[in-house]
């Protein structure tokens, strides 16, 4: 990482640290998550396996794998989170993400926007600006099966073949109940 891109980094996780005790103080427990869904709630399938011909035989694009969604009900039943759409897949629009994310079995979760739609800027700094410009949280954490090293110990990097399992669970967990000390 260049010096003056490492320095944007470190003054942006000195304001989000900041915006992140403020509202532990003024007592808002709101846990943003930052969902991917290619590799953290979709769950590729090896080519040839039965998994893999079912979903092809379907000729959809659905490739979400319950548990996964029964993961991230949970969560939301153990904190208060609101998801933030940082997947490719809100290019489809808002609507189009919430409606997926129901069909998969999402239980009455706050999915509250989507980062920028841009092409020009990278997925961190995109969720970065989403943070500054919505800093209404006591916590964050991103999800996606690309990593983002800046965001440290907030990034959960899940494997594109596993997605969110029982290993990235115990992690998210961990982060969020630190989060709220």
């Amino acid at each position: 990482m260049k010096k003056e891109n490492k320095l944007k980094w470190i003054i942006a996780e000195a304001k989000l640290n900041r915006i992140m005790n403020r509202n532990k103080k003024l007592g808002r427990d709101v846990i943003y998550v930052f969902l991917d869904f290619d590799g953290v709630i979709n769950v590729f399938r090896e080519p040839g396996t039965p998994e893999y011909e079912e979903a092809i035989s379907k000729k959809t694009f659905e490739f979400w794998d319950e548990k996964c969604i029964c993961r991230l009900n949970a969560l939301a039943k153990d904190f208060h989170i609101e998801i933030v759409i940082s997947s490719s897949w809100r290019y489809a629009g808002l609507a189009y993400c919430i409606d997926y994310l129901h069909k998969a079995g999402m239980d009455d979760i706050p999915v509250i926007d989507t980062t920028e739609i841009t092409y020009e800027k990278t997925r961190q700094t995109e969720i970065l600006e989403y943070l500054l410009a919505h800093p209404y949280f006591s916590g964050f954490i991103v999800l996606d099966d690309g990593n983002m090293p800046e965001f440290k110990e907030k990034m959960i990097l899940t494997h594109p073949m596993k997605g969110w399992d029982d290993e990235i669970d115990v992690r998210i967990r961990e982060i969020c109940t630190g989060l709220l000390k």
